[in-house]
């Protein structure tokens, strides 16, 4: 057997082996990890279903472009993609989630041959495996927050456009960019700043023919024109559009959260997006969105990276690793432009970091003594090795435990209206939920399943609809309830008025 062949088997076992551990990491317990359905991990799964079934959202909007969700919008390319597997699985946690997986290793699968082609096979794995055992990439593969597709899509188009050479390789690089549009409102701004920046530099070293520039810009205008129109309709330019596409008016547009006024602020909130923003969901503060002890890596990354990216401009050299810095900057100025930066709001942030942490390695490995770099190495793979399978140990077996009630997460109110609805002699009575939980009526939806068109019939200005009805402290002995955060009002139902109570975890069910 050639060595050429031996090394080839080696890769493709190495990669199968990544691959694995990757889909096992991403897809363990996917509907118990973490617990319970965020309550935008909800409104999309219902839109999802509705569109499924109907082709409109919850509002009846047909193939809307953007989601209208509790009123300031939801980018709709997670809920389109996890209407086809609502559409075979129904609403479940699994079906809801599995786009974030499927979308995550497809992204994987991308790090790995653009670090191939531009870096090497030796390269390739490392940065791969980087990417995998990143733990902010763990957590957000396994629940499906919408605006987390940035992430895999950026990443996606980043291959396609560093690898591009011949003219029909720009149209799916346009593609895949202008696809990315509908995964989170702040693509808006980085795609722009990343476009002029990255077109310029292949233009100046001449990697990129003006032609193939036409040519990859007219599918990203093509796909870009509806969410345009969508500015213009929500900052009151034009009328809403009800055609075979929907652009909707959102009851609040956050356009105003991008500012130039929101740079200084944001310069204190960097630790932050390294650390924990207060949502478990985002990262576990002990371990960080990269590991801790990746910072130092991270940051001489930066300046390896920002020397290289002025080398080559200097020199009219294109490289693939200065097109991603060029990213990076794209979504660090965008960072520091919008309000409250946190970290899923920063998601498109984290592979370039990783690519960071990687290029010090590759730096070392080409520049440092032979002695120094595998101290280096041993030092680092130890770090890695010892912090990845600490925090699987915890995410595992520990976070469901710690964070069993965390913010935005529903999992007791849906199974306490799956109890109610069990109970026969609960069929025609009126169900009235009081909880501080935002939106509770979504759940109901998720439960319930009704079309969108027998909701939108039956609710009201507060979201009540059917039979349930939402925080009235009416005391009514027809009325089963469901009740949390009102604690006082509960008791007085059991002492003073013998109501029956049957507990779901931080629920009560009362009814006579």
């Amino acid at each position: 057997m050639k060595k050429d062949t031996k090394k080839l088997i080696v890769e493709i076992i190495i990669f199968i082996i990544m691959i694995l551990i990757a889909l096992h990491l991403r897809g363990y317990q996917l509907s118990e990890i973490p617990k319970g359905i965020h309550v935008d991990e909800a409104g999309m799964a219902y839109d999802a279903y509705s569109l499924a079934n109907f082709g409109v959202d919850r509002y009846l909007n047909y193939l809307p472009v953007y989601l209208i969700n509790f009123g300031g919008g939801q980018s709709a390319l997670y809920a389109y993609l996890a209407a086809i597997f609502v559409n075979f699985l129904g609403i479940t946690t699994t079906a809801i989630r599995i786009p974030a997986v499927v979308c995550n290793m497809i992204a994987i699968i991308a790090v790995y041959f653009m670090g191939r082609k531009h870096f090497g096979r030796k390269c390739a794995i490392v940065l791969t495996s980087l990417w995998i055992i990143n733990p902010w990439n763990i957590m957000a593969s396994r629940w499906g927050l919408d605006c987390n597709l940035l992430a895999s899509t950026s990443i996606i188009s980043l291959w396609l456009l560093l690898r591009a050479e011949k003219w029909y390789d720009y149209i799916f690089a346009g593609m895949s960019i202008g696809i990315t549009l509908y995964t989170y409102a702040i693509s808006y701004l980085i795609l722009p700043i990343f476009l002029c920046l990255i077109i310029s530099y292949m233009l100046y070293t001449r990697k990129i023919t003006l032609k193939n520039v036409i040519i990859m810009g007219i599918p990203i205008f093509i796909l870009a024109i509806p969410l345009m129109l969508m500015i213009l309709v929500n900052n009151g330019i034009i009328e809403e559009i009800n055609s075979f596409i929907t652009i909707p008016k959102l009851s609040y547009y956050r356009a105003a959260e991008i500012s130039f006024k929101n740079i200084l602020n944001n310069i204190f909130k960097i630790k932050v997006l390294f650390s924990a923003d207060g949502l478990p969901y985002n990262s576990i503060g002990k371990y960080g969105t990269v590991y801790y002890f990746c910072i130092p890596l991270i940051i001489l990354g930066i300046g390896i990276e920002f020397v290289k990216l002025i080398q080559n401009i200097k020199n009219r050299k294109f490289e693939a690793n200065s097109g991603i810095t060029l990213f990076f900057i794209s979504v660090a100025i965008t960072i520091f432009l919008i309000v409250d930066p946190n970290i899923n709001k920063a998601n498109a942030l984290y592979f370039p970091l990783v690519f960071l942490a990687f290029s010090s390695i590759k730096f070392l490995y080409e520049k440092a003594n032979r002695k120094v770099f595998f101290v280096c190495f041993a030092i680092i793979i130890i770090a890695y090795a010892i912090s990845f399978i600490s925090f699987v140990n915890y995410y595992f077996n520990i976070y469901n435990v710690e964070y069993k009630y965390q913010p935005y997460f529903e999992d007791d109110l849906t199974n306490s209206i799956a109890i109610v609805n069990g109970k026969e002699e609960f069929k025609n009575r009126k169900v009235n939920i009081l909880t501080k939980s935002l939106n509770p009526y979504i759940y109901t939806l998720l439960v319930n399943q009704p079309s969108p068109y027998d909701f939108d019939s039956t609710r009201n200005a507060k979201d009540e609809w059917g039979k349930y009805i939402f925080n009235s402290q009416e005391i009514n002995e027809e009325i089963v309830y469901i009740i949390k955060d009102y604690p006082d009002f509960a008791n007085n139902l059991i002492t003073n008025h013998d109501f029956n109570s049957e507990y779901v975890g931080t629920y009560v069910i009362l009814y006579k």
